[in-house]
């Protein structure tokens, strides 16, 4: 569920000791320089709200070296016809 997107970026690896536990635990952030929404959900119902981008990220990103490449998109082909499995598609009520 949910749209594609394309992320551009790199990823940081710490690590640090849990001050309850004492046991050393590892991370990984996950800093993002690009992100585009792709394609579209078309044919999915009503719109139920504006639709944003960011998620509130506000820290500028630093300026890429060279221009990204444009995302590629898969070829549009029509979908299978599916059988009914007598629930009506329940899964699309899945909030994830």
């Amino acid at each position: 569920k949910g749209r594609p997107i394309y992320v551009e970026g790199r990823l940081k690896y710490g690590t640090y000791v849990d001050k309850t536990t004492g046991v050393e635990k590892n991370t990984v952030d996950i800093i993002a320089t690009e992100l585009q929404l792709l394609g579209g959900r078309e044919g999915m119902g009503g719109g139920g709200g504006e639709e944003g981008g960011g998620g509130g990220y506000s820290r500028p990103a630093a300026a890429p070296r060279q221009a990204a490449p444009a995302p590629r998109q898969a070829p549009a082909a029509p979908a299978p016809a599916r059988q009914s499995s007598g629930f009506d598609d329940m899964d699309d009520d899945i909030p994830f």
